[in-house]
């Protein structure tokens, strides 16, 4: 049993690792690189037979295939993605599937918006009353955010304050400053929070600094 138990947790190890480096790659903007770790990380959990972590690495494959507009390979993972999270009863998973479908529908086919938000609607339900893992609310939020948008939808602005706050309670939880600041540096982070503010602010920004550069000159 022993013998057959260190290389299920060694092969587990390795799996998370590629995983996460995947998700670094992608928060640097180094996404073929990061396509390249999660198909490794997929690879071991695949062997392994590790549910959670395939269906994880999926969604990861997913989302960064529709950033880079690589739909046909987006849908594929996404859509399986979703049907384990069918099979095995994982409805906040589920859930995810159906906000990055949506992302990919909306990608396709800009104006079928009726069955698309009710896709978003139902997801949106799902997230008030499902806990999910801290680091993923964000995320997902943020995504609904942006499919809200496109559709006009007025959720949009709610989904857009609830991925803030998620994203201010995790850093709020972050006791060092420096890697605090990293937290908040990460790109999707960035844009959650630059979002976030209000277009007033913005303004202000521009005409400060406008200001600026004419004193200077």
């Amino acid at each position: 049993m022993k013998q057959r138990y260190i290389p299920y947790c060694n092969a587990l190890i390795k799996s998370m690792c590629y995983d996460s480096l995947g998700c670094l790659a992608a928060d640097q903007g180094n996404l073929p690189e990061a396509l390249t770790l999660y198909h490794r990380a997929l690879a071991v959990r695949e062997e392994i037979g590790e549910k959670l972590g395939i269906i994880g690495t999926l969604f990861h494959l997913g989302t960064t295939h529709l950033e880079l507009g690589q739909l046909d390979e987006a849908t594929t993972h996404l859509e399986r993605a979703t049907q384990l999270c069918q099979a095995h009863q994982i409805g906040s998973a589920q859930m995810m599937g159906v906000v990055y479908l949506s992302l990919v529908q909306l990608a396709r086919s800009p104006q079928q918006t009726a069955d698309i938000l009710q896709q978003l609607n139902w997801a949106w339900e799902m997230l008030q009353t499902n806990e999910l893992e801290a680091e993923h609310v964000p995320p997902l939020y943020f995504d609904l955010y942006k499919a809200f948008l496109q559709l006009n939808d007025p959720k949009a602005r709610a989904a857009l304050q609830k991925a803030h706050d998620a994203l201010t309670t995790q850093a709020a939880k972050i006791q060092d400053t420096t890697m605090k600041e990293r937290f908040l540096q990460v790109p999707l982070h960035k844009r959650i929070v630059d979002r976030s503010r209000p277009k007033q602010t913005h303004r202000l920004v521009f005409l400060e600094a406008g200001r600026r550069r004419t004193l200077a000159g």
